[in-house]
């Protein structure tokens, strides 16, 4: 059965590899021709249709002032290899429009009529026309290329050049208009200025037009599925470990809860509740289009071990977030898609110059109980241990002479007072959190680049404990030609976890530090770390300070390469073919010692656990994206791909007791009760998909996806799901009867449903299995250890979603959502008579059922240049 798979993925690969030597021809094929000529044909379209279609087909970006749309003209176009500016003389003739080409970019203008402009003649003095000159800005600081300024009531204009410098001529009286891209236009009056440099703020609304959805990108306006989106200032306001941190409260309908609160600790994350009983809750995280390794991984079998590989991620790197909640937007991803989809967007390079940002953060940690829980001093002790012994039946002296026998030697020699010690401050401190983040970005048309590195360290409250990461990312992408574009992303990271056995009575440091006595010393005669005193400690020879400060180790560590290569082709026109080859390797080792003087490891003469764990994922997917339009408004979006994915896993675990001296702490120190485990797995997972989006004349939204998924976890009956979705939108607010409703800028009603699945159930939940090294009659053997179930088959998901979303006086916008989730053939361990040798049978069994109104509210009240 993994060998049909295997042969799969290799079949599914060399048809791939032969569907880019194709497309690559014909890429090259046209390349001599695509650089300086161009075929057109058009039939229909509004001004605005033509200058999407041109940017789309072209390396030209139009630029333009709201009126140019507005023109009344239908154009309709058939040309072949000709220039772009007999395009542009041929749809911009019998109009009032005019162009500028200047490299890449096309300035499109109104021509006003000779009564609209001012005339002024030579010998008028009371108007002076005079040169204004300056430097637009972005809000970063960074000169912005190509903004347009332009003289308001004329057809006098400029640009600004490749250091966001401008020059243009004009009156005291004039007014300009700066607009660009992604920002907000602004004005400035002359008056008696020569210089007027500006700062462009961005239009939030076109920043959020396009969000990240499976496989592409869509309009946000086009969207008929519940999707979240996070930017990147969420991260960047607070010193997080990791991004699930950053993520709590930044949309509705996610709950993400720290799970045991250490430094760079596990974070759990859910989208509307859990969705199973025993299989995973986690949603699928997707980094670049890429599935990747997320949740927590167990390295060692002592129980408790966790390793969050997420924290592997550096939140600088993230551009933005899409949080896929329904059918319509996860089943995309078919079985993976049941419990929600996280899409990360990292950071990428813009044409421009290089830009370099240092970011630096400090904060600080403390434990929340520090005024709540006040032991006793030394002198509370003593009165309290006296009237103990004196309820007891003691007289005052007698109670007094059975506390200095007791007591006597750990008076303070230096003092010759009992010792005073606060054990709960002891192991407690401020923490102290620093990010270091650098960055590098830029390029040009051809070459973007982005690159960063990162140091993060953050201490615990608890002494001796803290996470450490250091980081490297680069995301460089290289258009060779109109045709063809390359892109490599790449990350590496390195992370060490500190953290404290907390499992037990000898172990738990908090338990400790509130239960021994203040009159006990930290450090004995010797200076070492106290322990030997059994009387004295209560819990067995327990000394938090001591296992905190370097006497017992708890370490783990992660290295991490994420690599994502990618090659996209455009063979003809609104077809783009790509192709992404991702690479995830993940190496977890885990140390751990307890010393044998006191603690956990006293009565095993000390204790020392190692384990590693290594995973290797390969996937790979590849993409065929087509767009085109049928008549006047009638517009469709097709999307079809497959996908291969196999992963491996191996671990290796061993431990062994009675260290004879405490500075040798390998395991070829050990003496006795050795330990040794291993294990190697596999599994492959192949799926197609397909998807198609439709709206007519920007008002009514359709879509529908299906996906049929085969993994090798379940029986070759059953290796094989298939899962869709269907959803609708309705954008009223575009109707004509609503136009005129000056306060409402959006109304949108949508819908979806859809099936998806949960697969996340282990590798072998289908298979018998045998554990070997087991004795028989003084002879090794095997026993069965699980049995086969070859009908288990997917858990399914039934997704509904309605919702409306609405904006409200250019301040207010928010959305409603109600939810249903029925989640049945749950993946249950079901009881079963014990003549059969177990007590459970993994099953198809059971029904669960989610539900929820979801509200979200954003409003921008105040806004100026210094207060929002």
């Amino acid at each position: 059965m993994k060998k049909t798979l295997s042969l799969g993925i290799l079949t599914l690969m060399r048809i791939f590899l032969l569907f880019i030597t194709i497309g690559l021809s014909s890429a090259y094929a046209n390349l001599a021709m695509g650089q300086n000529k161009m075929d057109v044909e058009l039939n229909n379209l509004s001004v605005e249709q033509f200058f999407s279609e041109i940017q789309s087909t072209s390396n030209y970006i139009f630029f333009y002032k709201d009126d140019v749309i507005s023109t009344n003209k239908k154009i309709s176009l058939k040309l072949k290899n000709v220039k772009i500016s007999t395009v542009l003389d041929k749809a911009f003739s019998n109009t009032n429009l005019t162009y500028k080409i200047e490299g890449k970019q096309i300035v499109v203008k109104k021509v006003e009529s000779r009564a609209a402009i001012k005339n002024i003649s030579d010998d008028d003095t009371s108007v002076q026309e005079k040169t204004i000159t300056g430097t637009v800005y972005g809000t970063d600081g960074i000169p912005l290329v190509g903004v347009n300024i332009l003289v308001k009531g004329t057809t006098q204009g400029t640009q600004t050049d490749f250091d966001g410098h401008y020059a243009i001529k004009a009156n005291d009286t004039d007014v300009l208009a700066f607009s660009y891209i992604g920002m907000l236009t602004q004005t400035a009056t002359v008056g008696a200025k020569t210089v007027i440099d500006i700062t462009l703020k961005e239009n939030a609304a076109a920043l959020e037009e396009v969000v990240l959805v499976g496989y592409g990108s869509q309009k946000k306006e086009s969207l008929t599925g519940s999707v979240g989106v996070v930017k990147s200032a969420t991260f960047e306001q607070a010193p997080v470990s990791s991004f699930e941190q950053a993520l709590r409260g930044s949309t509705a309908g996610l709950q993400a809860s720290a799970v045991d609160g250490a430094p760079g600790g596990n974070t759990q994350v859910r989208i509307r509740g859990i969705g199973s009983i025993s299989a995973s809750s986690e949603p699928l995280y997707v980094i670049d289009g890429i599935p990747i390794q997320n949740g927590s991984i167990g390295t060692i079998d002592n129980g408790g071990s966790s390793t969050n590989v997420m924290a592997s991620i550096n939140p600088n790197d993230i551009e933005s977030i899409s949080v896929l909640k329904d059918a319509a937007s996860t089943a995309i991803y078919g079985s993976r898609g049941a419990n929600g989809v996280i899409l990360i967007t990292t950071k990428s390079g813009k044409s421009g110059k290089a830009k370099i940002t240092l970011k630096t953060l400090t904060g600080f940690n403390s434990q929340a109980y520090n005024n709540i829980l006040k032991p006793l001093n030394a002198a509370e002790y003593t009165e309290l241990f006296l009237e103990g012994y004196v309820n007891g039946g003691d007289t005052a002296a007698e109670a007094q002479a059975r506390f200095d026998a007791t007591f006597q030697q750990l008076i303070d020699p230096s003092t010759g007072e009992p010792t005073d010690t606060n054990w709960l401050d002891a192991i407690t401190r401020t923490g102290i959190t620093q990010s270091y983040d650098l960055s590098a970005s830029g390029g040009t048309d051809n070459l973007k680049y982005f690159f960063s590195g990162a140091y993060y360290d953050q201490e615990n409250y608890i002494i001796g404990s803290g996470f450490k990461r250091l980081s490297a990312r680069s995301n460089i992408e290289f258009k060779a030609t109109d045709y063809l574009t390359i892109s490599n992303n790449i990350s590496v990271s390195n992370s060490t976890t500190n953290t404290f056995f907390d499992g037990g009575s000898f172990n738990n440091p908090f338990k400790n530090s509130l239960e021994l006595s203040p009159l006990i010393p930290i450090y004995d005669e010797e200076g070492r770390f106290n322990g030997e005193h059994a009387d004295y400690f209560p819990l067995g020879g327990a000394n938090p300070v001591g296992a905190l400060s370097g006497d017992d180790l708890w370490e783990n560590k992660q290295f991490r390469v994420i690599d994502n290569f990618a090659v996209s082709i455009k063979p003809i026109k609104n077809l783009t073919l790509r192709s992404q080859l991702n690479f995830d390797l993940l190496t977890l080792t885990e140390s751990q010692y307890q010393n044998p003087r006191y603690g956990g490891g006293r009565n095993s003469g000390g204790i020392g656990y190692e384990a590693n764990t290594s995973l290797r994922t390969f996937v790979g997917t590849q993409t065929a994206d087509y767009n085109f339009i049928l008549g006047d408004n009638h517009n469709f979006n097709v999307l079809g791909g497959f996908e291969a994915q196999e992963t491996n896993n191996e671990s290796f675990s061993a431990s062994g007791t009675q260290f004879p001296n405490q500075s040798l702490r390998t395991l070829n120190s050990a003496s006795a009760e050795f330990a040794i485990s291993g294990s190697k797995s596999e599994y492959t997972f192949v799926s197609a998909f397909s998807r198609l989006n439709y709206n007519y004349d920007g008002k009514y939204f359709l879509s529908g996806s299906l996906r049929r998924d085969g993994s090798s976890r379940f029986g070759a009956d059953n290796r094989w799901g298939t899962f869709y979705s269907f959803g609708g939108s309705w954008v009223a607010s575009r109707e004509s009867f609503l136009e005129d409703v000056s306060f409402l800028d959006l109304l949108k009603v949508r819908s979806s449903w859809g099936v998806t699945g949960n697969a996340a159930i282990g590798n072998f939940p289908s298979q018998g299995l045998y554990v070997f090294g087991q004795d028989y009659d003084g002879n090794p053997g095997g026993s069965p250890s699980q049995i086969a179930n070859p009908d288990l088959t997917w858990e399914s998901q039934q997704n509904f979603n309605v919702g409306v979303d609405f904006g409200l006086f250019s301040k207010i916008s928010g959305t409603v959502e109600y939810f249903e989730r029925t989640s049945s053939d749950l993946i249950l361990n079901v009881p079963i008579t014990l003549t059969s040798g177990f007590s459970s049978l993994t099953q198809n069994f059971g029904e669960m059922k989610n539900s929820g109104l979801e509200l979200s509210i954003n409003a921008d009240i105040i806004s100026s240049d210094n207060f929002n």
